[in-house]
């Protein structure tokens, strides 16, 4: 099965990056992370990020805040998460409220948290709408 994954993968980077649609890519740098190929997962989430793909730069921003292969930075996770936050990716938008009430990368602040996890929740996630109204309580709770 590896060698499957590394023939496929250098059959996608001997092409240049847009001869394949970006969810595809981002599948097969999701799969070679899933068989702890970090490096080469990495490279792929960069050159999507680089191209705006949402999906890539919340990978990216994940790497960056668990400190997976390179180096743990906050100021990265926030900043890519910033990106795909800002095109709408819920997962995103999550992280980055959680970024804001943690304070990592970031000035701990509640209220920026609430924003992000508000969005989050008005893009479909659960677990934003559930630390949106928590943090909604706490405000009214005053």
């Amino acid at each position: 099965m590896r060698k499957l994954i590394y023939l496929i993968t250098l059959l996608f980077l001997t092409r240049p990056v847009f001869a394949l649609d970006q969810a595809s890519l981002l599948d097969i740098a999701n799969k070679l992370f899933g068989h702890k190929d970090y490096t080469t997962a990495i490279k792929i989430y960069k050159d999507l990020s680089n191209q705006g793909y949402a999906a890539a730069q919340f990978h990216l921003g994940m790497t960056y805040a668990n400190g997976i292969e390179i180096k743990q930075d906050y100021h990265q996770a926030v900043f890519w998460y910033r990106k795909a936050a800002d095109q709408g990716y819920a997962r995103a938008q999550y992280n980055l409220g959680a970024m804001h009430a943690k304070g990592k990368g970031v000035r701990k602040d509640n209220k920026t948290a609430k924003e992000w996890y508000g969005k989050s929740c008005d893009n479909g996630n659960q677990f934003g709408c559930d630390l949106y109204r928590e943090l909604h309580e706490k405000e009214n709770n005053k």
